[in-house]
């Protein structure tokens, strides 16, 4: 955990690991004495320093399914793409 600096980011890692997915009053109930500046600033920071991991970790794998895979996967955000449009000409 020291790859994460600060002193709230690796108990904040540690409870979303647990609990997968909570909102940012129930990370507050888990963790007691921390203020809601700190929770958000240290929050955003270990959350883009675990996706950075994880896609330095996961970026090779994904990077080979797509090469196999480039025509269903365009495809595919082709079809996210023009339903995100048609959300937005719908208004």
């Amino acid at each position: 955990m020291e790859v994460f600096g600060g002193k709230w980011e690796s108990r904040i890692i540690c409870v979303l690991a647990v609990k997968v997915t909570l909102r940012c009053s129930e990370i507050r109930k888990e963790m007691c004495n921390i203020t809601d500046a700190v929770l958000v600033g240290e929050g955003v920071t270990a959350i883009g320093s675990a996706a950075s991991l994880t896609w330095a970790f996961l970026g090779v794998k994904l990077q080979a399914v797509y090469k196999k895979q480039f025509r269903i996967i365009n495809g595919i955000l082709a079809l996210f793409l023009l339903y995100c449009a048609w959300g937005i000409v719908r208004g």
